[in-house]
C-alpha cells in the first residue's frame, strides 16, 4: 500500500514538472544545458516538430507541435489533448498524425517533420514494420503525406525537440485542444527564439 502511495506520488511530481510552462522555470535550467539543438530548414521548406506526452496514472496523452520556417518563425502551434491512449508510444505516435492533419500545414507545401520518438520515426520511414497497436495511426499519417509536394521524417533527440516537447506536456492539463497561428505564448516564443540564437551560434 504504502509502495503504491509513493509511487503515485512521484508521477504527480513528474506531471508537475512536465507541465509547467517553461517560463515558470529557472532561467539556469534546462534551457542552459541542451547540448543538441534545433536546426532550421532550407529555404522553400517549412519544418513540423511534433511530440507526444503521456500520463500513465491518468491514462492521458498530450500532443505538441510548430511549423517554423527557414529563419525560424513560427507559422502555427498547437497542444492537444488525447484521451485514453495506452502508452507513451502511442501518444508520440498520435502526435504525427495530427501534426500532418492540422490545418496550419498548408497542402502542396514542402515539410521536414521531426520528432524525439525513435521507433516511431523508424517505422514512418519504412525501416521498421508498424506495430500492431500503431496501425491504424501510422497508415493515417503516411496517407497524409501525398498531400505535400514533399515531406520526410527525420529523428532528432529530445534536447532539439524542445518546443514541440513542452506543448506536448502543456497538453495534458488542457481540457481542449488549443491553435495559434499569430500572438503565441510568451513561453512559446521564449523556447523557438532559445532554438534560434543557439542555432545560429
Amino acid at each position: 500500500m504504502e509502495t503504491k502511495i509513493i509511487e503515485e506520488a512521484i508521477e504527480d511530481f513528474n506531471l508537475f514538472l512536465q507541465t509547467t510552462k517553461p517560463d515558470q522555470r529557472s532561467s539556469q535550467g534546462s534551457l542552459l544545458s541542451s547540448t543538441v539543438t534545433w536546426k532550421p530548414p532550407e529555404i522553400g521548406m517549412l519544418m513540423i516538430n511534433g511530440d507526444g506526452a503521456f500520463s500513465a496514472r491518468t491514462r492521458k496523452g498530450g500532443v505538441g507541435m510548430l511549423v517554423r520556417d527557414h529563419g525560424g518563425k513560427i507559422l502555427g502551434a498547437t497542444a492537444v489533448p488525447i484521451q485514453d491512449r495506452s502508452s507513451a508510444e502511442v501518444a508520440e505516435a498520435e502526435g504525427f498524425r495530427i501534426a500532418l492533419d492540422c490545418s496550419i500545414c498548408s497542402a502542396g507545401g514542402s515539410y521536414i517533420v521531426e520528432g524525439d520518438a525513435q521507433a516511431v520515426i523508424n517505422m514512418l520511414q519504412g525501416k521498421s514494420k508498424i506495430k500492431a497497436c500503431l496501425d491504424v495511426i501510422g497508415r493515417d499519417t503516411l496517407s497524409f503525406v501525398s498531400r505535400f509536394h514533399s515531406c520526410s521524417f527525420h529523428f532528432i533527440p529530445r534536447d532539439g525537440n524542445r518546443v514541440a516537447n513542452a506543448l506536448a506536456k502543456h497538453a495534458l492539463s488542457l481540457e481542449a485542444p488549443l491553435t495559434w497561428q499569430r500572438n503565441f505564448p510568451s513561453w512559446v516564443q521564449r523556447e523557438a527564439s532559445f532554438d534560434v540564437s543557439v542555432s545560429s551560434n
